[in-house]
């Protein structure tokens, strides 16, 4: 195989990453190959490890891509180059990037949506083997820390080959977006072995998974598995420059002549399925810029937050509490103050969470957007 021996032939780190990825991607993922994936995985997940270490040696020299988080969230936007990202930077805040100029910085700018501030930020252009030069690796970087990424595509262009490629760049990088973590958990432990807790058919081959972690160095772990999996899952989980985020799409130009129809194409891909969210917007009609108005409280549901406003003898605060989708009673009273979780008696909402305004409730009450609540102790 050809991919093969270019792996085998590489010579320097950045070349052997490179190659080792195309060689796994066109190895078939069945029965039959589950054991030389998980093998190679490993080692691809070796190589990326020492490729970190060796940039955090160099840390210090060149043009540093680095933007402290600000507001409740962060948002970035990624796309090619002249795809639209400045223009829509600008029309969602009050930033003013230089539109028609190549980004070569991290450009933010803030959502002021309903008390909630979002920090958007334009990284410069994503760009085939982007990961193999110190500008495309430093721009991907910034994506790993946001909160929500914004895949902007240029509707005058292939939409389908913007997005392929830069979700390619994405898994070269251990960027894996809008994927779900395989469901295995790998705590270390001081002694007592490999342990393996779960029904799954790995069993059969313990020793396969007893390898594999004795080659990342642990020989004492509790391996908890709560679904089915591969081997080459269990790969994945002891990869840790993996990460999974969400993201939506947002295209741009959708006035542009041929653009509905390249619209089309890509909302009805298979690949665009995994997106929840895909929206045609356009800053030169009005039309198109009706889609964009629509795009904060769209963002700010993307995010999975919520906005949860306390209450107490004075009236309700001006300003929400900024929560994740699923946070209960309990969840809030600990962030408030360590008195109101130890004395708590109950409380009072009113809001959508609740069937009528200011119904009692207890702490393993779950909270909805825009609730109002009140907290009594004893």
């Amino acid at each position: 195989m050809q991919a093969k021996e270019k792996y085998e032939n590489a010579t320097t780190l950045p070349e052997k990453i490179r190659t080792l990825q195309e060689y796994i991607a066109l190895i078939p993922d069945h029965k039959g190959t589950e054991k030389l994936r998980a093998m190679l995985k490993t080692k691809l997940s070796k190589l990326k490890a020492e490729s970190e270490e060796a940039r955090l040696r160099r840390k210090g020299t060149g043009v540093q891509f680095h933007l402290k988080k600000e507001g409740d969230a962060q948002i970035v936007l990624v796309g090619l180059a002249s795809s639209g990202k400045s223009s829509l930077l600008a029309v969602l805040t009050s930033a003013k990037p230089d539109i028609g100029v190549p980004t070569q910085k991290l450009t933010p700018g803030m959502i002021d949506y309903e008390g909630v501030q979002i920090q958007v930020v334009e990284v410069p252009a994503i760009f085939k083997d982007a990961n193999q030069s110190v500008m495309g690796r430093q721009a991907l970087g910034a994506v790993r820390n946001a909160d929500l990424i914004i895949l902007v595509i240029d509707l005058m262009r292939d939409p389908l080959r913007q997005l392929k490629l830069i979700l390619n760049e994405f898994e070269r990088t251990g960027i894996k977006l809008n994927k779900t973590p395989p469901p295995v958990e790998i705590k270390k432990t001081g002694s007592g072995g490999i342990q393996i807790i779960g029904d799954i058919h790995l069993r059969n081959e313990r020793q396969d998974v007893v390898q594999l972690l004795f080659e990342h160095g642990i020989h004492n772990a509790v391996v908890t598995i709560s679904g089915k999996i591969k081997l080459e899952d269990i790969a994945e989980a002891l990869d840790r420059s993996i990460i999974y985020l969400n993201g939506i799409i947002i295209c741009t130009k959708g006035d542009v002549k041929g653009s509905a129809e390249n619209f089309d194409r890509l909302q009805n891909s298979p690949i665009a399925k995994r997106f929840p969210l895909i929206v045609p917007t356009s800053v030169m009609n009005e039309e198109g810029m009706k889609n964009v108005k629509t795009l904060p409280p769209r963002i700010f549901h993307s995010l999975g937050l919520i906005r949860v406003y306390t209450k107490d003898e004075k009236g309700v605060a001006r300003r929400p509490m900024v929560l994740r989708r699923g946070v209960t009673v309990q969840d809030l009273t600990k962030m408030l103050h360590k008195d109101f979780f130890q004395h708590f008696k109950h409380a009072k909402v009113w809001g959508t969470s609740v069937k009528h305004s200011g119904a009692q409730v207890g702490l393993t009450h779950t909270l909805e957007d825009a609730d109002v609540i009140q907290v009594y102790i004893k």
